[in-house]
């Protein structure tokens, strides 16, 4: 659970109770919070953020403070990753700076009483390769150019507006990567100090452009039908709240919105089946862009279009519903009254009047606002509107924002506080490690030597002395830039590895110091395994299996989970079910062999050499095969002659493709996300892509199977850390026999 305890009172049994200002003014339960009211400060992008590296400022956490009164604030959309951003000198939330600045934010917020979620943002198309990692084009679900200008930076440092590009279209072996970003975003925003998150999935930006046909043109499990098209918004829900409990997390859309050059050939079906899917989250909110927002904006009434799709989504919509756009104080009330809202966020209106709800309250006359300020620069149309306590008095808003910016610069944040300051039993930590990291994207000999700060814990999370480091393909193409390239650098790789526990944060009851431990955690902002101390969520550590060596337990916890939710989730493997597991002989498929056997299933293993068949039958193959589809299709009719129950594809190609054909009606077909999908579907057949998770659960089963299945852990090579560009080059060459790792053993491992 993340954020505060508190239990949640249903709306229905909160005392009612009529404030003075009307029912904008009522107290509402939001999640596990009860605002005071119901006036929302909406994300307003101010392009305001530091350079270099797009990290929050002092006069950001001013701003914000400076607009606590608000029932809830919504921040300016923050980009997940380099890839996501699209326009100049916006905050992100990828690196270790960006966290540091946000928790100055996120403290002023709260010292002023207020409360902050951060809206999660990948803009997609909308970006220009100025914004972009090494000036590569954006990404989007099709190939599909929007109109419009990008807001970039020149040479100068300035301000200019560049033509939109023609974006490239993300492969499907990309998803899970992107969908990796808002998981790690997450998790950092919760190192920041934020109250919960929101997901951007309007205005024409990332998200948006998968779920409208307009801009989705798509023929893979993302394109097409709508339950395909929001497939990529449901799976960074689903990554997004195992990061948060859903009830700190909510999610934007803005249907009929036409921003960003967005359409839909039928937004009603679209957006209601959308609405429809996200209901059994269980979210704090779904917060909408009005779709009537042009006619309030100018004084009409709303068209039949917009009042049709409202009352839609307000019927579908089970939880609480907030509405953005358009507003004065009088349709805010009026359409919360009649039930069409339980909030209303103001966007504009907060700009200029940082006591909104005051002011609405008492029906005070607005500031008016500096439009051509709203965008870049400092503190002039942005910490500097008055008060209506600061009208009344002497003091301008201009001394105080100085004075509050002076208190901020000061602040320290506690990420940067006591980075070698350790208690108890963990002196003996050092306050530098060795660690192997990449101070750029290329080949493997970017692999090189650093001395790091020892990571500092927080409290819920244990500090590792690591012994053993996995190495995969997912920390090749982390190198090679494909995967999270937007990370700072120095960039330590490494996924998944073995330890001794040496601090346990304060919240942490499940493992003390000194427990053998096994850990896979993707996107760790602490830094990866490739390390001497890792400091890792004690929810993504177990304590490794009786049966297991320490460097065994460093090389399975990533090809254990793959392979047993592999067998046991996607494919529900029984007793007497014929399975083939395409690239039997790595490291995924080593273990599945065993889990497999352990499950009464027959196995028909592939794999590429005649060295590889000989390793998987001694895990206990029943049948292996060179992956010749000829071969694979005679020992299959033979040994299954009513049809193959299940295929677990640890590989792609012609062989894969070929397979689905010896599967029975009925039968199963899974894959981890990564692995390329046959190109073709067969009716009848059950095609299941999946994710490895990590959690306390899913490590209690993994320790469990492989305590029941006598697992042997194949290590196909072992270097020492500092080897570890050998060690890539070794994964490069392929027809590896199991799995590589680094062997670590920092001083104080046992």
């Amino acid at each position: 659970m993340n954020g505060p305890t508190k239990k949640a009172v249903p709306q229905s049994d909160m005392p009612v109770k009529r404030t003075v200002g009307g029912l904008l003014f009522e107290p509402v339960q939001l999640g596990p919070y009860v605002l005071p009211h119901r006036i929302v400060m909406a994300p307003l992008t101010r392009s305001r953020a530091g350079q270099p590296g797009n990290v929050p400022t002092p006069q950001m956490a001013c701003y914000y403070a400076q607009r606590a009164s608000a029932a809830l604030i919504i921040s300016e959309a923050t980009q997940v990753s380099m890839q996501g951003q699209g326009y100049a000198w916006t905050p992100g939330i990828h690196s270790r700076e960006q966290i540091r600045g946000w928790r100055i934010v996120t403290d002023a917020v709260h010292a002023a009483g207020g409360l902050i979620f951060m809206q999660l943002w990948h803009v997609g198309r909308i970006s220009h390769p100025a914004l972009q990692p090494d000036r590569m084009l954006p990404v989007a679900p099709s190939p599909v150019r929007p109109s419009g200008m990008a807001f970039i930076e020149n040479e100068r440092g300035d301000a200019e507006l560049a033509p939109f590009v023609t974006p490239r279209a993300l492969e499907t072996i990309e998803m899970r990567y992107v969908v990796a970003q808002y998981e790690r975003a997450a998790t950092n925003a919760k190192h920041a100090g934020v109250d919960g998150v929101e997901v951007h999935a309007a205005n024409g930006y990332l998200i948006d452009q998968f779920l409208e046909a307009g801009t989705n043109r798509r023929t893979d499990a993302y394109g097409g039908a709508v339950d395909h098209r929001s497939r990529f918004l449901m799976e960074v829900v689903d990554a997004v709240t195992r990061v948060w409990s859903p009830e700190f997390v909510g999610v934007r859309l803005s249907p009929l919105s036409t921003f960003n050059d967005i359409s839909d050939v039928d937004p009603e079906t679209t957006f209601s089946r959308t609405v429809e899917r996200l209901n059994p989250y269980g979210l704090a909110y779904l917060h909408l862009v009005n779709p009537a927002k042009a006619a309030l904006e100018q004084g009409k009434e709303p068209d039949e279009a917009s009042l049709r799709m409202l009352g839609l989504l307000r019927r579908r919509w089970k939880g609480k519903l907030m509405l953005a756009g358009g507003f004065d104080r009088d349709t805010a009330e009026k359409w919360v009254g009649k039930g069409w809202a339980d909030l209303v966020a103001f966007g504009r209106k907060f700009i200029s009047n940082p006591d909104l709800p005051q002011r609405l309250r008492e029906s005070a006359a607005l500031n008016p606002g500096d439009c051509e300020n709203y965008y870049g620069g400092g503190p002039k149309g942005y910490t500097d509107y008055p008060t209506l306590q600061q009208l009344q008095s002497s003091e301008s808003a201009m001394s105080v924002d100085e004075r509050r910016r002076e208190e901020f610069v000061m602040t320290k944040s506690p990420i940067d506080a006591g980075i070698q300051t350790y208690k108890g039993a963990a002196a003996q930590i050092p306050g530098a490690m060795r660690a192997v990291a990449i101070d750029g994207f290329g080949a493997p000999d970017m692999l090189k030597p650093h001395m790091l700060p020892v990571p500092r814990p927080d409290e819920d999370e244990v500090l590792i002395a690591m012994h053993t480091a996995g190495v995969g393909p997912w920390d090749a193409q982390i190198r090679e830039g494909l995967i999270d390239g937007e990370a700072s650098f120095p960039l330590v790789l490494g996924t998944d590895g073995s330890g001794t526990v040496v601090m346990a944060g304060e919240r942490v009851r499940r493992l003390k110091e000194g427990d053998h431990v096994y850990s896979y955690s993707w996107a760790n902002p602490k830094g990866g395994f490739y390390a001497e101390y890792v400091s890792v969520t004690h929810t993504k550590v177990a304590t490794v299996p009786n049966s297991l060596t320490m460097e065994e337990a460093g090389a399975v916890a990533t090809t254990g989970l793959t392979a047993l939710q592999g067998i046991d989730d996607a494919l529900a493997l029984t007793k007497g079910e014929f399975l083939i597991i395409h690239g039997a002989a790595g490291g995924v498929g080593s273990v599945a062999i065993q889990f497999a056997k352990s499950r009464g299933a027959r196995v028909l293993a592939t794999a590429t050499t005649e060295e590889g068949l000989t390793f998987v039958r001694k895990l206990g193959a029943d049948f292996a095969v060179v992956g010749s589809p000829a071969k694979i299709a005679d020992i299959a009719s033979r040994a299954a002659p009513d049809g193959v129950d299940a295929v677990l594809a640890l590989a792609g190609g012609e062989a894969l493709e070929r397979t689905i054909d010896l599967v029975k009606r009925g039968g199963r077909l899974a894959y981890p996300n990564g692995i390329d999908p046959p190109p073709r579907k067969r009716a009848g057949i059950e095609e299941i892509a999946y994710d490895a998770v990590s959690g306390i659960e899913e490590f209690a089963a993994l320790n469990r199977a492989i305590e029941a299945a006598k697992v042997k852990v194949p290590i196909a090579a072992s270097f020492p850390m500092e080897r570890a560009a050998a060690a890539h080059k070794r994964l490069a060459q392929g027809h590896v026999l199991g799995k590589v790792v680094l062997s670590v053993k920092a001083q104080t491992s046992s």
